[in-house]
């Protein structure tokens, strides 16, 4: 944690020294360095939560979150386009239904299951320890955040008029698209380990 916020107290200093050292006149340097701040906290704090994950409960907890995360995609967007008709957000992601935000919980709760209860303790030869209410928490704390984490790039995408985060990943719509959900899951997912509601 305390490496975290060196390293972000170290980026937002060397945004102050950048938009200093291109100061020519007033105008543009504040939203320039707001944009690099709004990058270092959204893609550097949220992602480290990742790397705390895997550091302080190994490699299954990691992968738990990972799992979880893309079943509610997938669970998403398969039951959405099957039986939605309720807008989510209209405004914000058009394609996004009620009934697929319901679908993505319970893949979710699948993925969780698949992960915390089988899987994990499969791999480490012992019974399950999580009850299965901690469990069903889990998929839905985790998948809710993500669904708040793929919304939330949509928003960034409107605001900016762009249909795809980038062109790296033809198909995907960029590296940003594909890591979304999980940027604001992985903290949620890493609270619910440090207060061993999952184990």
């Amino acid at each position: 944690c305390l490496l975290t916020l060196l390293v972000m107290a170290g980026g937002i200093l060397i945004a102050f020294v950048g938009e200093m050292a291109r100061f020519k006149k007033p105008g543009g340097n504040t939203i320039n360095l707001s944009g690099a701040i709004f990058i270092i906290a959204y893609i550097g704090m949220m992602s480290s939560f990742m790397i705390m994950l895997r550091c302080a409960y190994g490699i299954g907890a990691i992968f738990s979150m990972v799992v979880t995360t893309k079943f509610c995609d997938t669970g998403a967007f398969t039951i959405g386009k099957l039986f939605g008709k309720h807008k989510l957000s209209s405004i914000i992601s058009p394609h996004k239904t009620i009934e697929g935000g319901i679908g993505g919980l319970l893949a979710a709760i699948g993925g969780a299951w698949l992960t915390i209860g089988f899987l994990i303790p499969l791999a480490l030869h012992t019974k399950p320890t999580t009850p299965w209410w901690g469990i069903v928490l889990y998929g839905i704390c985790v998948g809710i955040a993500g669904g708040i984490g793929d919304l939330a790039e949509s928003l960034i995408k409107r605001d900016v008029q762009k249909k795809d985060s980038g062109e790296g990943v033809p198909g995907f719509g960029g590296i940003l698209d594909l890591f979304d959900s999980l940027l604001l899951a992985a903290p949620v997912a890493f609270s619910l380990w440090a207060f061993e509601l999952v184990q």
